[in-house]
């Protein structure tokens, strides 16, 4: 079974490389369109729920977050559209510090305009846990005007996600501000996030496992 994971982890990282290579470079998306934070164990997504996001092309997203005696400090660089890699510096308890690598291919139904897949790996060599995930996240509900709106995410994952079903959901009250809530498989999680637009960095605070959760992210482009 080890064996069989690892081949599933090393056949998704060498899809995020062939991706980046064969296939060109799009514009950026709009950040009010997609989301555009790091999870707390590293992909892009709400706060521990991966999304079918993607980082924005050829930039790079750093995160910290933090939710009581454990912190993390993660980077994703998108390769193009259809794919992010990156690595996780997770911290527990105090205990030692933790290198997590993770990668996820987002997949865009030709047929169906309203919603993309995400398929993505975290740990695939089982520092912690090795956990798999697939996610559905819709497009863009307008609510009122182009910029209150909602959208939805619904999956499942293994590893941290404890083969259960994950997801979560953004309203998004203006241009600048969103509520956030998620299921991570073991609990339900929320937060109020901030998304400054003109200048790429996002911050949200809430509560994840009964305690006050941080997170911050911003873009670099090199």
């Amino acid at each position: 079974m080890r064996i069989r994971a690892g081949s599933i982890a090393a056949a998704l990282l060498a899809c995020s490389l062939v991706t980046a290579v064969l296939l060109p470079v799009s514009a950026q998306e709009d950040a009010s369109q997609s989301t555009q934070m790091n999870t707390f164990y590293g992909p892009t997504g709400l706060m521990r729920v991966p999304t079918a996001d993607i980082a924005a092309v050829h930039k790079a997203q750093v995160g910290v977050a933090l939710v009581e005696d454990q912190w993390a400090l993660s980077a994703r660089y998108g390769m193009n559209r259809y794919s992010e890699v990156g690595a996780t510096l997770l911290n527990q308890d105090d205990s030692s510090t933790d290198v997590l690598a993770a990668a996820k291919l987002r997949v865009e139904p030709g047929n169906i305009e309203w919603f993309d897949l995400g398929l993505g790996v975290i740990d695939p060599f089982d520092v912690l846990d090795d956990s798999y995930y697939l996610v559905a996240s819709t497009k863009k509900i307008p609510i009122s005007g182009d910029a209150v709106g909602f959208r939805a995410h619904l999956g499942y994952g293994t590893g941290v996600f404890n083969q259960d079903p994950i997801g979560g959901g953004e309203l998004y009250l203006d241009r600048h501000f969103a509520v956030v809530g998620e299921y991570d498989g073991r609990r339900g999680n929320f937060a109020l996030r901030y998304n400054h637009l003109r200048q790429p960095f996002a911050i949200q605070a809430g509560v994840a496992e009964s305690d006050l959760f941080i997170s911050a992210t911003t873009t670099l482009e090199f």
